[in-house]
């Protein structure tokens, strides 16, 4: 027979239990409410330092849009209050145009992270060449080719094309392998031949402008000279800002190893198998540029912001985009030019063999600049 007196006080002991119970979940709950809590907090600084690295792959190919040449931040890079970022750049075993960027993302920075984050993208480059250098010769006026010329293409003897945004006029014996298009008339006297495809009528070219200022701070990052520059010796010459003309004469071996940029006009006189002017930078004048003689210059890009550009003799040149765009361009003798013409009008008399290099990958042309972006791959490390 149950006795309730026996039951006396249970109530109290299952309140206690019941205390307990609530007591241990409630200090459960307290420290996972603190775990989750820490693990956000955690999770979202990792997250922003994720964001801040793959903000650095981006900051790496803005900067190579800019110049092929970048390697990398010297110092981490702030990204506004979030954090800081480094960026590393490699083409080691890379096809070419392409480019390994690794960037690390710091929260709150690289001096005391919370977080890091590390990614590393391939990334392909395609640089945009203006239209114009696209042609053996180009011009935004006439184009004048007489005597003996002959106007080539290499490997393939057929494209070498020119362009006039006025009238092109052939006489005598000159020969242009390839098409001729002008926006005005074009004409063949004499023997004169265009073995293309002749475009009367076509639509206008853009000339792209020089934008003075990279080439400018380029040559000031070697120093200035004021004043004329004559070369009277062997030399390695620029980077060099020189603030007066550029004067290069005699049997001397001149090696440009940095972008010249020279305020007044450049001369360039020699004589065969003694006199070299070569390099793989850039010669740039505000005024004319004249090569004449027996010389050979192989420069990849010379230009003459507002002057004309004259080559006279029997000069070689090798590789060179010869750009005037304010001015004319003229060929006299014998000169065997392999590269691009290009300026306000071109007139070529003699016996001049002008051939279209085809492949400009990697010359510093203005109006260029890259154009097309693909990653190949992205990752975190």
């Amino acid at each position: 027979m149950l006795n309730i007196k026996d039951e006396k006080g249970i109530a109290l002991v299952m309140t206690l239990i019941l205390l307990a119970v609530l007591s241990v979940l409630a200090v459960a709950m307290v420290f996972l409410g603190r775990y989750e809590t820490g693990f956000l907090v955690k999770q979202r600084l990792s997250d922003s330092a994720l964001y801040i690295a793959d903000g650095g792959i981006e900051y790496g190919i803005n900067e190579l849009q800019k110049s092929t040449g970048y390697q990398g931040t010297s110092e981490p890079c702030p990204l506004g209050n979030v954090g800081q970022f480094t960026v590393s750049v490699s083409t080691d075993g890379q096809p070419a145009n392409h480019y390994e960027i690794t960037s690390t993302g710091f929260v709150p920075d690289a001096d005391n992270p919370r977080e890091t984050r590390t990614v590393r993208s391939v990334v392909n480059l395609t640089e945009e060449t203006s239209e114009v250098f696209e042609h053996a010769i180009a011009s935004a006026g006439d184009i004048t080719l007489s005597g003996s010329t002959v106007v080539n293409s290499t490997p393939t003897v057929s494209v070498g094309h020119i362009y006039s945004g006025g009238n092109i006029l052939l006489q005598d014996n000159a020969t242009v392998n390839g098409d001729a298009s002008a926006v005005g008339t074009i004409t063949t006297q004499g023997n004169s031949t265009i073995t293309g495809a002749q475009n009367a009528g076509t639509e206008p070219l853009d000339f792209p402008p020089v934008d003075t200022d990279g080439y400018i701070s380029e040559a000031q990052a070697g120093g200035t000279h004021n004043g004329n520059y004559v070369v009277d010796s062997d030399v390695n010459l620029g980077p060099l800002f020189i603030d007066g003309n550029l004067v290069i004469q005699g049997n001397h071996q001149v090696t440009l190893t940095g972008t010249v940029f020279v305020t007044g006009s450049v001369t360039l006189q020699g004589t065969p198998d003694a006199f070299s002017f070569t390099g793989s930078e850039t010669l740039v004048a505000n005024g004319d540029v004249t090569m004449q003689g027996d010389a050979s210059q192989g420069i990849p890009l010379v230009i003459s912001v507002h002057g004309n550009v004259t080559l006279q003799g029997n000069i070689t040149v090798q590789g060179s985009v010869i750009y005037a765009p304010e001015g004319n361009v003229t060929i006299q003798g014998n000169p065997d030019v392999t590269g691009v013409i290009v300026g306000q009008t071109v007139t070529v008399q003699g016996s001049a063999t002008i051939t279209r290099q085809v492949d400009l990958t990697g010359y510093p042309l203005p109006g260029g600049g890259t154009s097309t972006v693909s990653v190949v791959s992205w990752r975190e490390l």
